[in-house]
């Protein structure tokens, strides 16, 4: 390991080499790849799941609600899916030759000056939504965060501290390394360049929260452009990941404070 405080020797390392995106399409590719991935780590994460429940309860017909925002399910979805998403997408940028935290924006350490604006950006975006909610007459906690909530608390707190590394760990790594990492790498050195890279990131990254209606989904677009921009700017993905995390922590402390205090 290299210090910080002492001079390169001179003649010793060649600079490192440039990153080479991969094309628009080939990045559409592994992200499709990257996509069906997830999709089948949640799928098997739940037959494990339903098969387990069979075995234990045979004949009792099964609530497919509960299932679906069981807090222990969703959060090991979230885990396994997000683990196998970032697999797919480590696979890529390795069958390419390329330096994968370079690729992904993850060597720059950001500044603290730059990490105060953009929690406090994050913050002032989340108390905007909050009071635009309150105007419109729109629930603060969606009914998908309530219920799965309610489950995990209900099961005790292994569920809870399952559910927050879920949301506060895995969710932020995983999405960050696949939108504002491989995605925003690939695209913004084509055509669309930054600026259409970063809306059309955004918008893929809402549409995928399927979960939450009309209102949630726009709210995950305005953070998407907020992400990108930052991205862009600091050339880092650090700064992402920690302000996604915060804004999960404070969706997961607002629908624990409404639910269990203002309820």
């Amino acid at each position: 390991m290299r210090s910080p405080h002492l001079p390169e020797p001179a003649g010793k390392a060649a600079p490192p080499a440039p990153v080479q995106p991969l094309s628009a399409w080939s990045t559409v590719g592994w992200a499709v790849l990257a996509f069906v991935a997830w999709l089948a780590a949640e799928a098997l994460v739940l037959i494990v799941f339903l098969a387990r429940w069979f075995a234990r309860n045979p004949g009792v017909p099964i609530d497919v609600d509960k299932v679906a925002h069981d807090g222990y399910v969703v959060s090991i979805a979230a885990i396994a899916s997000m683990a196998v998403q970032c697999a797919v997408v480590f696979l890529a940028i390795r069958r390419a030759h390329q330096p994968l935290a370079e690729y992904l924006g993850l060597t720059r350490r950001p500044h603290l000056r730059e990490i105060v604006f953009c929690l406090g950006a994050v913050a002032i975006l989340l108390v905007a939504f909050d009071l635009i909610s309150l105007v419109i007459g729109h629930d603060l906690v969606p009914p998908f965060m309530a219920k799965i909530y309610e489950a995990a608390r209900d099961a005790g707190a292994p569920a809870i501290v399952l559910l927050l590394i879920a949301a506060v760990v895995a969710a932020p790594i995983g999405e960050e390394i696949m939108f504002r990492g491989f995605l925003f790498r690939g695209w913004a050195a084509s055509p669309l360049g930054v600026t259409g890279t970063i809306v059309l990131t955004s918008a893929v990254w809402a549409v995928i929260h399927v979960q939450y209606d009309w209102y949630g989904i726009l709210q995950v677009f305005c953070l998407g452009l907020l992400f990108g921009w930052v991205r862009a700017r600091s050339g880092s993905i650090r700064l992402t990941m920690v302000m996604h995390a915060l804004c999960n922590v404070a969706a997961t402390v607002e629908t624990a404070v409404i639910i269990d205090w203002l309820s």
